[in-house]
């Protein structure tokens, strides 16, 4: 619109003088009075001559009777129907710059069947000597209250049992109403259909009552009736729907659809709520999980050559310039992105001290999880932490300053191999679920996540073909040994160093040792001999050998 100084008196008399020529015209007119008028309006509200002139018809129509249906329209004008279909996009556009609202009457599918009025936004505007731009700028509700209304409209459309027609085409004519909020306008602009509009909508609504996660089949029944939600979902929970595909919404489904969740991502609070996102997102504690690089304490670890090639080829895969062309690379050749490794080996080998120095030598931060702790007092809950977990986790690699590396310790436990559920036990189907949303993760992941595990064979192979790195951690060979020993026992000669590294131990043995040195040299203050070195070696092995027998003698 391209308005002037605002004194409508003389758009009244423009629109008054368009009326009164009107009747009867079939829209043609030749007086150079009514010319001037449709010129006028048409400059005024920035829309067609033809425009100009039905607006006028429904503006005066109002003032006297509220609004004008579509047959009155017709024989106003003259008009055959055939005629009505010519002006059909007219009155559309109309509608479209929210300078008319429009009723459909008895479910019709088209505007024939319709009666309309003029916004009474622009009536006042135009009787209070106001802008017209100004107040068709200014929405009804903001977004928060307009979804609001939505689930009102919602709830009252399944009481009343209307069709989901009807409720579309009432949604639809809110959104007219607040075509000005920016959120409505990104969603249409994205060609994001009407029904997921509502879904949406229903979900934002929640927030206000903190439900972050919604039953997938109540939303949907209470929104498109029980026969047509079940068709729905699944086709939700297949992905087929764009407010998956477009990352606006999360499924997380547990093997039925009768107990799939649906949320919406961070993706969406942030596009459709703005500065008002952070209010409701979870929110993320991290001070328990998230360990910082710079408290990581620098440890200098040794291995053979073989290790060592593989561990700084890792290093040098996930080194962040690196990782950033390697997922454009893997996302042009269409291979998943997914940076999952696992390191694998007997226990004290080094696996998860490597997972900290890596993290100190890239400067990343380390969000470690064990799963042991997961398992919850009440069993069922332990797939809901699980999630959790790597919801925060995506959080937090999301808000965090620098790259943020998932470790999982001991993943053996949970990545075995299915257990049949027949017997009905509740446990082994939870598990179940637990390994199925981590296969879900790790397939979807772009992140980096590093297991450890000292029974690899126990893994299913259907975890182990989605590591992508496969790093094996042995025991040091003896020429390690001597630069672990020589390391931390500077003071040993050649040839002790010789006779230690010829007994067998693991690196987190090797610390064991060390650490008997030093408590032998805090008590005797002296230091110990090759001979109270060898002893403690061979404790470590007769530990090995122990076991523990229950019940009685």
């Amino acid at each position: 619109m391209q308005e002037q100084t605002v004194n409508h008196k003389q758009t009244v008399r423009n629109l008054e003088i368009i009326f009164d020529n009107s009747k009867k015209s079939k829209l043609d007119y030749s007086d150079k009075t009514v010319y001037n008028a449709i010129q006028s309006t048409s400059k005024l509200l920035g829309i067609s001559h033809i425009q100009s002139c039905l607006f006028a018809i429904i503006f005066m129509f109002n003032i006297d009777d509220n609004e004008i249906s579509s047959e009155r329209l017709i024989n106003f004008l003259d008009l055959k129907i055939t005629d009505y279909f010519d002006i059909k996009g007219d009155i559309e556009m109309l509608v479209s710059k929210n300078l008319i609202k429009y009723k459909r009457e008895n479910g019709g599918k088209n505007l024939y069947n319709s009666s309309f009025n003029v916004n009474q936004k622009v009536i006042d505007a135009i009787f209070n000597n106001g802008s017209i731009d100004d107040a068709l700028a200014q929405p009804e509700l903001d977004f928060i209250q307009f979804c609001s209304h939505v689930k009102r409209r919602v709830q009252n459309n399944s009481y009343k049992n209307k069709s989901v027609f009807e409720l579309c085409e009432q949604i639809t004519e809110l959104e007219n109403k607040n075509i000005n909020l920016s959120s409505i306008q990104y969603l249409i602009e994205n060609k994001i259909e009407i029904e997921e509009r509502i879904v949406l909508y229903s979900l934002i609504d929640s927030l206000t009552d903190n439900e972050h996660q919604i039953n997938l089949m109540s939303l949907l029944k209470e929104i498109f009736g029980a026969v047509d939600s079940i068709s729905i979902a699944g086709s939700i929970i297949a992905g087929n729907q764009d407010i998956e595909q477009k990352k606006l919404v999360e499924i997380e489904s547990k093997g039925f659809v009768e107990d799939a969740t649906i949320s919406l991502t961070n993706k969406a609070k942030d596009l459709l709520l703005g500065n008002s996102a952070n209010l409701y997102k979870v929110k993320v504690d991290t001070k328990h999980q998230l360990i910082r690089c710079e408290s990581i304490q620098e440890k200098q670890l040794f291995f053979n050559e073989k290790l060592k090639n593989e561990l700084d080829f890792f290093k040098a895969s996930i080194q962040n310039d690196n990782l950033v062309k390697l997922k454009t690379k893997l996302s042009e050749s269409k291979i998943k992105k997914s940076i999952v490794t696992i390191f694998e080996g007997i226990p004290g080998s080094g696996k998860t001290e490597s997972c900290y120095q890596i993290a100190k030598e890239l400067r990343y931060d380390l969000f470690v999880l064990d799963f042991t702790q997961m398992k919850s007092t009440y069993y069922s809950e332990s797939q809901t932490l699980v999630k959790k977990s790597f919801t925060e986790f995506r959080e937090i690699c999301r808000v965090n300053e620098r790259p943020v590396i998932m470790v999982i310790n001991e993943c053996d436990g949970l990545l075995h191999q299915r257990i049949s559920t027949g017997d009905g036990q509740s446990s082994d189907h939870t598990e179940n679920e637990i390994q199925t949303i981590l296969l879900e993760e790790f397939e979807k992941s772009d992140d980096i996540i590093i297991l450890t595990t000292n029974l690899i064979n126990s893994i299913d192979v259907a975890f182990y073909r989605r590591f992508l790195f496969k790093i094996r951690f042995d025991n040091p060979d003896k020429e390690v040994l001597k630069q672990i020993y020589k390391s931390k026992l500077s003071w040993l000669e050649e040839e002790e160093l010789e006779r230690l590294s010829a007994v067998e131990l693991s690196g987190g043995e090797v610390d064991n040792v060390v650490t008997k040195v030093l408590i032998n040299e805090v008590i005797n203050s002296k230091k110990s001999t090759i001979y109270d070195i060898l002893e403690f070696c061979k404790q470590e092995k007769v530990d090995k050998k122990k076991t523990t027998k229950l019940g009685f003698n």
